[in-house]
């Protein structure tokens, strides 16, 4: 039998036939460039890691190289190798079994209605929710996150108050058996074999027709070359891999031109972004604290979002009535600062634990030790992957343990701490903020800090998105001493705000925040 007519070889193996073709070509088509480009574009092409993993190939090819080179420059008859009809192949953990499981997932995603990009595996996705179309808004409020190896998929609506739906997909080691949970239960599964059976159909194997060159001619062989497409490489992207988010942003669908902080006065300043990372500051005892308090329930009204919260100052009933008396609208007592108003009755306490429940969850040492900021991000990514939180307060920066190596300065450890808190924000899409005390004031009169004067290093100011200072009114001749200034000092995103000044009254008795009429 002929090698030309031989059935084992696939197109991808006439590629390789075509190198050994190529050195007689190296006269007719001109210059030792187009020689190295060809050879560099075919080692980068898919086709050659496609082929060197299929086995019943092999011995095949083994054959072609030992033909070829008996040969010299021509072809010559062979005694074809004995090769079964089936082949049955086991799995092994490679490119392909990996491939085959993300294209289940993929499938069973897109049956859910859940669309997603391969190229941003191992990476969080959002997209719009089949379940609840993004609300009033088109908010992409679906997290999307499939894990590199194809064997789960999981998703969730941050709308959890007005949908909430979550899930996640398994696939087996061979990428047979695939599980689907919907909101906690076992939906449905899916069953296959474990081995597959590999056929010559299933390789589209052709036979090779008599000396290529001949009929196609050099110009197909080059067009062939030229056109290869190169082998992807992990990390590298080119914008059409984001063109779809990009239109999304473009058509202002999304949380991406921000979400707004509930105070009129600061809709031109500041708006909320995930993915963000804003430092505050303020002197002590300036409404810091309850200031984020009160931002946070403004958007979980007005937006559903949940937090998890790292406040080391606040003891856990102190920091649950300030945020009930925000949400509840009225004094958790009725002593000193309640003064006459109506506190709220135990029916309304019920209802506000299971708000704070459902919207609030807690980062907190279980014994004396201070914790670490890679210790604080852990548990943060924890809850943003099991209950889909949009925000992180770490309140306030002095109370972490900052045990830095002695060949590291602080300015350094500190601009390598708000990197990590950088990259927790971007990678999971959760804003952070981040409340850093100003360093103690010489013959300090009164006046609201900068945010050059936060203790550690100027890298607060440096690599923040957004940089606000709280500040109130302490003397009764500067105007009424419930006036709160909230002065934005940076905003990277021109999107979102801009620096300005901004004035709120504070209510005592509610510990909310108030525009000024």
């Amino acid at each position: 039998m002929s090698l030309l007519c031989c059935p084992f070889l696939s197109r991808t193996i006439r590629s390789i036939c075509l190198m050994q073709a190529a050195h007689q070509l190296m006269e007719v088509i001109s210059g030792d460039v187009f020689a190295i480009g060809f050879s560099c574009r075919l080692l980068h092409s898919r086709a050659l890691p496609a082929l060197l993993c299929v086995n019943p190939v092999r011995s095949n090819l083994r054959f072609i190289s030992r033909s070829l080179k008996s040969s010299g420059s021509g072809f010559r008859s062979y005694s074809p190798l004995s090769s079964p009809n089936a082949v049955p192949v086991e799995t092994r953990e490679g490119q392909s079994v990996r491939a085959e499981r993300t294209k289940n997932l993929q499938v069973k995603l897109a049956e859910l209605g859940i669309g997603c990009d391969l190229s941003k595996i191992g990476q969080y996705m959002h997209a719009l929710c089949p379940k609840c179309d993004g609300g009033e808004s088109k908010e992409n409020s679906l997290s999307i996150f499939i894990r590199e190896d194809g064997k789960l998929a999981m998703w969730s609506c941050f709308r959890t108050d007005k949908c909430g739906w979550k899930g996640r997909i398994e696939v087996s080691e061979n990428g047979g058996d695939v599980t689907v949970y919907q909101n906690g239960g076992s939906s449905f599964v899916f069953k296959s074999q474990s081995h597959r059976t590999i056929t010559e159909t299933d390789f589209d194997l052709e036979p090779l027709c008599p000396e290529v060159l001949t009929i196609l001619g050099k110009d197909a062989l080059k067009q062939v070359i030229e056109t290869a497409e190169l082998f992807p490489i992990r990390g590298l992207f080119s914008f059409s891999s984001f063109f779809t988010e990009i239109d999304d942003y473009f058509l202002c669908q999304g949380s991406e031109i921000g979400v707004s902080t509930g105070w009129r006065a600061l809709d031109d300043l500041y708006n909320i972004v995930p993915g963000e990372l804003t430092v505050i500051s303020g002197v002590p005892n300036s409404g810091k604290s309850e200031w984020i308090d009160a931002l946070m329930c403004n958007i979980n009204e007005n937006y559903g979002w949940t937090f998890v919260l790292c406040s080391m100052e606040n003891k856990v009933q102190e920091h649950a009535r300030k945020l009930l008396e925000k949400h509840i609208k009225k004094p958790f007592f009725n002593i000193r600062y309640g003064e006459s108003v109506e506190r709220m009755s135990p029916k309304e306490l019920e209802e506000g634990k299971k708000w704070l429940n459902d919207t609030f969850h807690l980062i907190r040492c279980d014994d004396d030790a201070l914790p670490s900021i890679e210790w604080v991000l852990t548990l943060a990514k924890a809850a943003v992957l099991r209950y889909g939180v949009r925000g992180l307060v770490i309140d306030p920066y002095n109370e972490l343990d900052h045990q830095r190596p002695l060949h590291q300065t602080e300015t350094e450890y500190v601009s390598q701490m708000l990197t990590k808190i950088k990259r927790f924000a971007q990678h999971h899409s959760c804003h952070v903020w981040f409340v850093a005390h100003p360093r103690q004031l010489q013959n300090w009169g009164g006046n609201a800090p900068n945010l050059y004067d936060i203790s550690g290093s100027a890298h607060f100011i440096n690599k923040c998105d957004n940089g606000i200072i709280i500040h109130r009114n302490r003397d009764k001749s500067e105007g009424p001493l419930d006036g709160v200034q909230v002065y934005v000092r940076k905003v990277r995103n021109k999107v979102i705000g801009r620096i300005g000044d901004a004035h709120l009254i504070y209510d005592r008795v509610s510990g909310r925040f108030l525009d000024d009429k």
